[in-house]
């Protein structure tokens, strides 16, 4: 049971940093400000333009592990990560109300 949960934590610990490597990517900053761009800079639910966030539809991390990606490399290569669709533009306070914020 223990050796259960050191794994669960291991993995979660490499997932969270694949994340990070991720979205400090070149080809994340271009997918970020595409939906930018596409959403004219203004939150989509509200129409603010104070603190605009790109907000994966469906969650960053649940693409990774469905994918089973483990490597940058992968990543960068996995189409469903990099779908313009799949990204939406929205004000901060719009973003902490969604059932994914922040999650990995």
């Amino acid at each position: 049971m223990i050796f259960k949960f050191i794994l669960k934590a291991q993995r979660q610990k490499k997932l969270r940093s694949l994340n990070l490597r991720i979205r400090r990517s070149d080809k994340y900053a271009i997918w970020r400000n595409r939906i930018l761009n596409r959403d004219k800079w203004k939150c989509q639910n509200c129409n603010s333009t104070y603190r605009p966030e790109v907000h994966h539809i469906k969650p960053f991390v649940e693409i990774l592990k469905e994918k089973k990606i483990l490597s940058l490399k992968k990543a960068l290569k996995c189409k469903e990560l990099w779908k313009l669709e799949n990204g939406v533009t929205l004000c901060h306070e719009c973003h902490k109300l969604t059932t994914n914020y922040r999650k990995g």
